[in-house]
């Protein structure tokens, strides 16, 4: 996925805003996140724990979190009075928390990924775009997270001009879902000798195996 002088759609520069994009420092196809925003708004990219002050001070206007290993607080979403969204590999309310995508294999569930809008719970914010991601007959894990990725970085491009006009308005996410903490994750993962590179088949015998 580029992005080419062709297809950029610059907004005038007295009506681009500053954004925020909280992502890890080694986050893939980060850089690519920032410029589906740029087409629109000035980015400032940052990994770290957010405070009101550091709103302010650098005059953001929204926040876009992809990759994001800190949480925001309360009172930095009603700074923003809502203007803060987030990407997730999981079709919510599946799968929240961590490491969704290995769940979805793990329970047999649609893998796909959502962006929503952050509030004062975890992953819970009604959604603005979702998308499922086929499964491929030799998908490992790895496979399956690099695709689900790139459907991120395309929801990115499709809602953002859409959310920062207001054209677009997050809709309730439907029934209970589920949740998986790092600890859950962690103590599962450990035996699948092959990691990421796992088969999503063999995933799902090891987890039949371990369940039962």
């Amino acid at each position: 996925m580029t992005f080419t002088a062709e297809s950029k759609r610059e907004t005038p520069i007295s009506m681009r805003r500053k954004v925020l994009l909280l992502t890890g420092e080694k986050a893939s196809h980060r850089e690519l996140v920032r410029d589906a925003i740029d087409l629109y708004d000035d980015v400032l990219i940052f990994s770290g724990p957010v405070s009101v002050d550091f709103i302010r001070e650098n005059k953001i206007w929204a926040i876009v979190s992809d990759r994001n290993g800190h949480i925001l607080t309360s009172e930095v979403i009603n700074e923003l009075e809502g203007r803060a969204y987030n990407s997730h590999p999981s079709l919510l309310p599946l799968h929240r928390g961590w490491q969704p995508i290995f769940f979805s294999v793990c329970h047999n569930t649609p893998v796909g990924v959502s962006i929503h809008q952050i509030d004062s719970n975890i992953d819970c914010g009604g959604i603005v775009f979702q998308s499922e991601v086929k499964l491929l007959p030799n998908d490992r894990l790895d496979t399956l997270h690099f695709r689900c990725r790139l459907e991120i970085l395309k929801g990115w491009v499709e809602v953002w001009p859409l959310l920062r006009t207001g054209e677009l308005k997050p809709r309730a996410q439907p029934g209970r879902g589920s949740f998986h903490s790092r600890d859950e994750f962690e103590n599962l993962f450990m035996n699948f000798p092959m990691g990421w590179k796992t088969s999503l088949d063999d995933v799902r015998t090891k987890f039949l195996a371990l369940s039962s």
